[in-house]
Parts: C-alpha cells; structure tokens; sequence
C-alpha cells in the first residue's frame, strides 16, 4: 500500500536536511502559507516565493513550494492581496500551493547552500568556515582548495562561468595568485575578516559593501561579489535535487522541479 505523503512530512524530512535549530532569532523558516494535512505528490523549489513561482508551481501540478527566502519575515497587521506579501499569500491558497521556507538553518546545515557551493565551485576538502556552536560540520560558509591554482581573474571568469553570473565585482589584483577559497552564499561581505584568518586567498559571496571591500583590499584578501541573487539561485538548485534524492530513498512517488525562469532583481548598465 503506497503511503499518502503530507505536508508535515515534507516539513519533518526538511527538518533532518535543515534542522530549525540552525536558524536564527530573527529567522521564520518553515510554514509560511497552507495546511500541514495537505496531500503532496509534487514539490517546486524557488528562490524567493513571488508570484511567478507559485504560477508556476501550481501549472506543474505542485502542491508545495520550497523556497530559501521566507514569504513572512515579521507579524503581519493586515494581509492585502494589492502588495506584498499578500499578494502571494492570496494567491497560493487560490491555487493550493502550501510554502515552505528554509532560510539561515539551510545556509548553516550540512549539505546546505554553502555546502552545494562549495560544489560548485570544486573546492576540495571543504571544510565550514565559521562553525555553529556544538554543530558537526554546521555552520556559516566553507573553505575549500583548487585543483590548481589561479589567477584571479581567471577564477573570476570561472565563477561567472559556473554561477551563470554575466557581471562579477572584484577586490584585488587580477594577477593575484588563488588557491585557498572561502564561499559564502547570499549576503557575506562581513565574513571578509574571517576568510582571512583561516588563510583563504580569495572569499566569494554576495552583497560586498564598500567598507567590506575596503577591509578587504587593506587585510590583502581577494573578494569576488557574483550577487546575492546568483550564489544561491546556482546552490539552491543542487540541494533541489538532493532533496529528490532523499525522497526516492523513502520509496515516496513525489517530484521535485525547480523554478528556474526567476532573474536577478539586480542588473548591470553600461553607461
């Protein structure tokens, strides 16, 4: 008899891949829009939970939406269906669709975002970058090695490559020589010190402030800025499909798509 396959199954399987524990305070991973006793026999992954996803989401027959951003971040006072966020909440209980967020837990676990990465970037031997406290290879980032070394303007142009990042910020010289990667997906401009104190030549992540960029530039470590956008759309989809992994070991008939077709709100113009 094949078992029927619920919303809080799906919640109780992301809850050994991101344990809620991981996130943050201010964090609100988990259920954001649906029913717990919803029947689920297709998942749709998204980056952030907009309405093209959900569109998307329910045209393939998908009962739930996983999404890295959460929809709700704080109390609601009112849910209007003219902005955001009740817009996407009207929306998804018109069509049904159940959203699921895995935020800052999934940036920390193991086989997370920053995990996938890593991976993408063919870093060896990664290891975490800043460790969560009593976690085992939990924690904020990674830092890995090349298989060769680089210079990094030919990392540089590697990257872009691998994240499918058209433009690319950089701090350092083009010549410099990189060997020692950290990477942090999203928003890791703050981590520049750190990637500096376990020897990384070169820290790529997103969101690179000018004051980042200039401890940067002053402490002699090489950043690479792809985005926020593109450091997690490229890692969200590896851990999309690991997570199809995980249920076809479950012997669970669900499958997993992703929402490819969201761009960057961010784009670069030539003047």
């Amino acid at each position: 008899m094949e078992m029927t396959v619920r919303v809080k199954d799906i919640l109780s399987l992301l809850e050994e891949v991101a344990p809620r524990r991981l996130a943050e305070k201010w964090d609100n991973s988990g259920l954001q829009v649906g029913s717990l006793k919803g029947e689920v026999t297709k998942i749709m992954f998204s980056l952030d939970p907009c309405i093209e996803a959900v569109n998307q989401a329910s045209g393939a027959g998908a009962e739930v939406l996983i999404t890295h951003h959460p929809l709700i971040f704080s109390p609601l006072k009112s849910v209007s269906v003219d902005s955001f966020p009740g817009e996407v909440v009207s929306f998804a209980l018109e069509k049904g669709i159940s959203l699921i967020s895995a935020h800052t837990n999934l940036d920390r676990a193991r086989y997370g975002i920053n995990d996938a990465l890593a991976e993408i970037l063919e870093l060896r031997d990664p290891v975490v970058l800043e460790e969560y406290e009593g976690g085992e290879r939990e924690g904020i980032g990674r830092v890995g090695t090349l298989e060769k070394t680089l210079t990094l303007a030919d990392f540089a142009r590697y990257v872009g490559q691998r994240l499918a990042c058209k433009s690319l910020s950089i701090i350092g010289s083009a010549d410099a020589s990189i060997n020692r990667v950290a990477v942090v997906g999203g928003s890791g401009g703050s981590f520049v010190g750190r990637a500096r104190s376990v020897d990384a030549d070169c820290l790529v992540t997103g969101d690179v402030g000018y004051h980042h960029a200039l401890a940067a530039w002053r402490d002699g470590i090489c950043v690479i800025d792809a985005g926020h956008f593109h450091t997690e759309k490229a890692a969200l989809r590896v851990v999309a499909w690991r997570f199809q992994a995980m249920l076809e070991s479950r012997e669970w008939e669900i499958s997993v798509g992703f929402f490819d077709a969201q761009i960057s709100p961010v784009f670069n113009l030539s003047a």
